[in-house]
């Protein structure tokens, strides 16, 4: 039996996938030496987690429903991502996902989960660069011998996430990350904040129904935009723009504007159908034929991965027979922090008062409340 929260209809975001201010804005009223209009840059040397266990490092990124960062376990000098969040629906959808496929191959281990100062932490393995943070390492786009290389491993991190009835919904660049060290070459598939899952109760497949257009509108596929509740087709449609994406293949919707709006989603709609000429999307052959496996499935139609695997069968020039993989396999440091970032930063400060730290403890209920 698989069980998520239900998705929060209570009004449309301001923009289509993002998340709720992760914690509370700063009181404006407060006199306390912390406030996010006085903070310049955090000491990260002081600022703790976990009752004092875990040592901030850095900010490493942001994604879902909160920031992640870097952190070390004091005693066994361990790193760890620790992903920070406000709790209410957002929070616990993720934590619902990522409980349903820690294990899998090819996603970060979930070691821990607790609240803490009215947040929600996330204790994780820690892992390296973004394939967007790859590709800018190198320099260039990839080449169609790497992202022929690549795509199937994209497919095998999608396949494992809908083999335990989840269905990933923001698939792109920026959710896929190599490991560190001798896991370097390996790929991840990151952030479940916007999952759901395709089963029922009985864990039969779920009738079509809809939801709220959610994801990021360039790798979206064309029934999100539509408002279809998402199947096992969509994430591998979002699969082939992040491939397009990353080998610098023009997507004809790629400068248009951010849809807030049902009939900005019917714009981009019309144009991943192949627009008013009714053009190819892709004239990379292999890309536009997975793309075509895709749109011939039906809702619960279950996909033929080996045969969108067997598109990108082919030999490899000599020059591009070693590993896909980073330079460094470290985990990338993020050095610009908004303001919500700071707030939830210095919560955690070692020289925050108890009278803080007890006003963010009684906020709690009263934020998950509010975002339920």
């Amino acid at each position: 039996m698989i069980k998520l929260p239900k998705k929060d209809t209570k009004g449309m975001p301001e923009t289509i996938g993002s998340s709720a201010s992760i914690c509370a804005a700063p009181d404006t009223n407060s006199s306390s030496d912390f406030s996010c209009e006085s903070f310049e840059k955090p000491l990260y040397s002081d600022i703790h987690f976990g009752e004092g266990r875990f040592n901030m490092i850095n900010v490493i990124g942001r994604g879902g429903y909160g920031i992640v960062v870097l952190a070390e376990d004091v005693k066994t000098k361990k790193r760890y991502a620790l992903k920070i969040g406000k709790p209410g629906s957002a929070s616990r959808r993720e934590l619902a996902a990522f409980k349903l496929v820690n294990g899998t191959k090819g996603v970060p281990v979930l070691i821990k989960e607790w609240r803490e100062l009215g947040c929600v932490i996330m204790q994780m393995q820690l892992v390296g660069m973004s394939l967007s943070e790859f590709v800018k390492q190198k320099g260039r786009k990839l080449t169609l011998d790497e992202g022929f290389k690549l795509a199937p491993m994209l497919i095998d991190l999608v396949e494992a996430v809908h083999s335990k009835g989840i269905i990933h919904a923001d698939v792109k660049p920026t959710n896929f990350a190599f490991g560190i060290g001798s896991k370097s070459s390996k790929l991840y598939i990151l952030d479940f904040g916007l999952s759901v899952t395709y089963l029922t109760s009985s864990g039969k497949h779920m009738e079509e129904t809809y939801r709220e257009a959610n994801g990021t509108p360039y790798y979206m596929s064309a029934n999100q935009h539509m408002s279809l509740w998402n199947s096992r087709r969509d994430d591998l449609e979002s699969v082939v723009f992040t491939l397009m994406e990353l080998c610098g293949i023009d997507r004809r919707w790629k400068h248009m504007p951010y849809p807030n709006y049902h009939a900005d989603h019917m714009v981009y709609w019309n144009a991943k159908l192949g627009g008013t000429d009714g053009g190819t999307i892709c004239q990379v052959l292999q890309f536009n034929n997975m793309l075509q496996m895709c749109r011939t499935l039906k809702y619960k139609d279950k996909p033929d991965y080996e045969g969108m695997k067997r598109l990108f069968k082919m030999k490899f020039s000599k020059a591009s027979r070693n590993d896909i993989k980073p330079v460094s396999s470290a985990a990338v440091v993020k050095h610009s922090l908004n303001i919500w970032d700071k707030n939830v930063i210095m919560r955690f400060h070692k020289d925050r008062t108890e009278e803080d730290k007890e006003m963010y403890r009684g906020k709690k209920n009263k934020e998950e409340s509010d975002t339920d």
